[in-house]
């Protein structure tokens, strides 16, 4: 009878292997694809609910072309700073909207606050630069402080204009006639505080005072009682009457006063 029982019980290990062996040929690739396909439909689920980082850059360069501008024959380079691609976002269901941080600069280094509004909320800020490239006026020449800017001692060159501290001339004629103010080398860019408006009269010089109607023209001789430059009203005294008047510098050396 014992031998009988071990007799019998001896096929119930083989099934088992040669189901195991089944299992292990049929498995692998069944399996495979169950895998890949829970993994293909977890990527795209994470890519409808994620906001891609290039939307974000994209809207921060966006804004900075559409402030900077590009007047007056200018051209203008930005670049956004790239965004961590480790950055996990909701996906905002608006149109992200851009602004300058507060404090930043219009040009040069600036930063760019980029918001989600809307049910979905949130906001970071993106560092970016923005140059502007245009014709500025810079010295051809050295230029002496008191000397008067010819149009040799000029020319039109293009360069980067938001680093510029002072407000800087993109026409000759703009500076030329001009009185140095702060010697210039060549190359300077020249700004308004280099160059000041000439005197044409100084306080304490004898003047022409001009006068007239349609009918009468009058010439005297005054004496400014102020400095001044073209176009500047000043006042002057007639030497005959001693009267003091006002007028506009017409000239050099020459005030109108009204009749």
């Amino acid at each position: 009878m014992l031998t009988s029982h071990q007799e019998i019980s001896r096929p119930a290990p083989y099934w088992r292997r040669l189901a195991g062996l089944l299992c292990l040929c049929v498995s692998p690739a069944v399996l495979n694809q169950g895998l890949f396909a829970e993994a293909e439909a977890a990527n795209v689920a994470a890519t409808e609910e994620i906001e891609p980082v290039t939307n974000i850059q994209r809207a921060a360069k966006t804004f900075l072309h559409r402030e900077a501008g590009g007047e007056n024959g200018a051209t203008v380079k930005i670049s956004v700073d790239p965004v961590d691609p480790r950055l996990r976002l909701k996906l905002c269901d608006h149109d992200l909207q851009a602004s300058f941080a507060p404090g930043a600069n219009k040009t040069g280094n600036t930063s760019v606050k980029i918001q989600c509004q809307g049910p979905v909320r949130w906001s970071l800020f993106v560092s970016a630069r923005v140059e502007r490239f245009g014709e500025v006026v810079v010295a051809a020449s050295p230029m002496s402080r008191g000397s008067m800017v010819t149009p040799a001692d000029v020319k039109l060159e293009r360069r980067e204009t938001g680093g510029l501290l002072s407000s800087y001339f993109d026409d000759l004629s703009d500076a030329v006639g001009m009185q140095v103010r702060r010697s210039l080398r060549p190359g300077d860019v020249v700004t308004d505080s280099h160059l000041k408006t000439p005197l044409w009269v100084e306080r304490g010089q004898l003047v022409r005072i001009l006068s007239e109607n349609p009918s009468i023209r009058v010439s005297m001789s005054g004496e400014a009682l102020e400095d001044g430059g073209a176009g500047d009203r000043i006042r002057v005294r007639n030497r005959s009457s001693q009267r003091v008047l006002e007028g506009i510098i017409e000239s050099p050396g020459v005030v109108r006063v009204p009749n």
